[in-house]
């Protein structure tokens, strides 16, 4: 039988991201609150310097006034109806056991005591405080009263979504009207989760006796017999939280073998990769060969791939992961590349063409295009997926170029059970980082940079402009580049307007600013102007014509100028930290110095933790290093769920998990053959679950 519902449970229910009323449970308190003695007299808590729990009832006045007063807001003549639309404040009159009176004053969010009457008991925290010879309660909070005497759970709920005092009424809506079925709800989403059963968890979780089942467990959470009991209980929450997550990852990164996932026979495609990249003209690292030869012996398994490259800016990432799609290619594999902007592919084609030559067929497929060579390398943007999808076309070999700028269905409908992934980012997303803490993610990492290069960031703020304008001349003079990147909206009379109108607006106002200063050597590159128009901005950029660019974020991916001396990111605070990075590495592409400024509009008015992420910055050179400081700080995000980045939460809805927390509840797990092939079946059917890396 199913427990009664209504709409605003419903919403809660939605808001809180489970699947049905009945696993209300799944809400973990942040903690518990003892109320197992509770002052039924004023005079046992005068003198304290806090709240504290007090039972007390609803009185008429000693004066004949109204138990129940509503003041607006500057008045101090009552209110006709104590809950007028007006109403700021309220004054009720309430007596202890010893018939004792006192006012309790409620400012603020006063319709939460809108169904309270005269002789109702209620259980308060306050602090009883003497103004002259009036006894008053000071800085009350009510409370429920079914935990008079007992130890209450105190839901925190999520921010922007969902009050504690909504999930606080879903859990005592569930157990007031089936514990039992509430119970085994819980209990069965628990043990589908983790992928074990109730003693199986239990034992994983290295849980204390007094919890012999999951339901032990459960009502210890909500209904705990001492606050010890409480603590205990969301401790074991939190490390099958961990337990869910980490069994979560692994079904992500799971792949079941497939007869049509290896790529050629024996050795050959890893001979055939280093011979491609060793006949390119320059020298390749000692990393870009170690990557180049991982990722062909990869291709050459059974197993298809679920691969991570990743390597800072400018080190030779392209290559590393072009000489084994050749080689594929090569070997009649189908290939297969996604870059998350036209210029960005452009890139690469070119880049294919002029490295390998007659040795490759390339098509650069457009947005609404056709593929008119299968066995081609295929290159293009998002857009290639439904291209693929008209042509029922499915890659051996699927590689996305800037990973943390592509969406999750752009890869998933491209990829079969046979299909080998590479995704490719100097900065990969906080959910990417985390789930490469697991088995099943093949990482390739590159750090040796392939030309000497040193940049200093700088934190400054508009006081310090001086600076920067003395950096951009000594630039030019020099015969350099100089970059100055704006943030996504507009400002002065453009502030509030939306996508690349507001852009356009910023870029085009400074470049008017910097043509007066710098006369016929601006720039300008934004995401409206045409194909054609951004490949002139950038070549008279790169020939030094115009050596000094005003851009959107559009030169964050796909723009190689070898020689941008300096760069000025206006309104830094206003980006990420893979954004600002990306930018950031387009300084000094041919080696040397460079000089990267982070101008905000006031220093000391930035929060801390956006100053604490610019700062890391200018510390912090290595995209790699960066990225896992963007998951520490902002969160893994979710695992089978939408969120890139952010809390990362379970089975358990409400227990926050950070990337420490998974590091240190690491538990050995095993993947079974069936999950695995799930989990290539439904990437077959184009099932629109989040894959490894979105």
């Amino acid at each position: 039988m199913a427990i009664l519902s209504n709409p605003t449970l419903d919403r809660t229910v939605v808001r809180l991201g489970l699947r049905r009323l009945e696993e209300a449970l799944l809400c973990a308190p942040a903690r518990h609150q003892d109320f197992r003695r509770v002052s039924q007299r004023f005079a046992e808590a005068a003198g304290s310097e806090r709240a504290v729990p007090m039972l007390v009832r609803v009185v008429e006045r000693d004066d004949g006034r109204a138990a129940i007063l509503g003041f607006a807001s500057g008045s101090k003549a009552p209110l006709k109806s104590p809950f007028g639309r007006s109403t700021a404040r309220l004054d009720i009159s309430v007596a202890d056991a010893a018939g004792v009176q006192a006012s309790m004053g409620i400012f603020g969010a006063v319709w939460g005591w809108k169904d309270t009457q005269v002789g109702d008991s209620l259980l308060v925290m306050a602090r009883p405080v003497r103004f002259g010879p009036k006894l008053c309660l000071d800085n009350v909070e009510q409370l429920d009263t079914r935990y008079v005497g007992k130890v209450m759970p105190i839901y925190l709920g999520i921010p922007g979504r969902v009050a504690g005092n909504a999930v606080n009424a879903l859990v005592g809506h569930v157990l007031d009207q089936d514990i039992d079925l509430a119970l085994s709800s819980a209990v069965a989403a628990i043990c589908e989760a983790c992928g074990l059963s109730d003693e199986q968890i239990l034992d994983a979780c290295e849980a204390p006796e007094q919890f012999s089942d999951l339901e032990d467990l459960l009502a210890a959470l909500h209904a705990p017999a001492t606050p010890e009991e409480g603590s205990s209980a969301l401790l074991v929450a939190k490390r099958i939280a961990c337990l869910a997550i980490q069994a979560a990852a692994l079904r992500q990164n799971a792949r079941a073998p497939h007869p049509d996932a290896a790529v050629g026979g024996g050795d050959g495609i890893v001979e055939r990769a280093a011979t491609l990249l060793r006949s390119q003209p320059e020298t390749p690292t000692g990393d870009q060969e170690r990557v180049t030869a991982g990722i062909a012996a990869a291709l050459q398994g059974s197993t298809p791939m679920n691969g991570l490259l990743c390597g800072d800016v400018g080190t030779g990432k392209t290559l590393a992961y072009l000489a084994p799609a050749v080689a594929a290619h090569q070997m009649g594999a189908r290939v297969a590349i996604v870059a998350p902007t036209s210029l960005l592919a452009d890139q690469i084609a070119r880049n294919l063409v002029r490295r390998f030559g007659d040795a490759v067929a390339v098509q650069r497929v457009e947005a609404g295009g056709k593929i008119t060579d299968p066995q081609a390398i295929l290159v293009g943007t998002a857009g290639l997926t439904t291209v693929a999808a008209k042509a029922k076309y499915t890659p051996n070999f699927l590689i996305a170029d800037e990973q943390h700028k592509l969406d999750t269905n752009t890869r998933e409908r491209m990829v079969a059970p046979w299909t080998h992934v590479l995704d490719v980012s100097a900065t990969p997303i906080p959910r990417t980082m985390a789930l490469s803490l697991f088995p099943g993610v093949q990482v390739f990492t590159i750090d040796e940079q392939p030309v000497q290069k040193s940049i200093q960031t700088r934190l400054i703020d508009v006081g310090h402009r001086k600076l920067t304008v003395g950096a951009i001349q000594a630039a030019v003079a020099a015969g350099k580049r100089a970059a100055i990147l704006l943030p996504r909206v507009g400002s002065g009379s453009d502030a509030g307007q939306d996508g690349e109108v507001a852009n356009r607006s910023s870029v085009l106002k400074a470049a008017e600013q910097f043509e007066k200063a710098f006369p016929g050597k601006v720039a300008t590159l934004y995401g409206d102007m045409s194909d054609e128009e951004k490949r002139g901005a950038i070549e008279g950029v790169a020939s030094g014509r115009t050596p000094i660019v005003i851009a959107s974020t559009v030169f964050e991916t796909g723009i190689d100028i070898p020689d941008v001396a300096v760069m000025v990111i206006r309104d830094a605070d206003h980006f990420g930290m893979s954004q600002l990075h990306q930018m950031r590495g387009r300084l000094a592409r041919a080696g040397g110095s460079g000089e990267c400024f982070l101008m905000v509009e006031d220093l000391p008015a930035l929060s801390p933790e956006t100053r604490n992420r610019l700062e890391a910055m200018t510390r912090i050179s290595n995209g790699f290093e960066l990225a896992a400081h963007d998951m520490v700080n902002r969160g893994a995000g979710e695992f089978e769920g939408a969120a890139q980045s952010g809390a990362t939460t379970s089975v358990f809805k409400l227990v926050p998990i950070r990337p420490r927390d998974l590091l240190e509840n690491r538990i050995e797990l095993a993947v079974t053959l069936d999950q695995a092939e799930e989990r290539d079946d439904l990437a077959n059917r184009r099932f629109s679950q989040n894959r490894l890396f979105n």
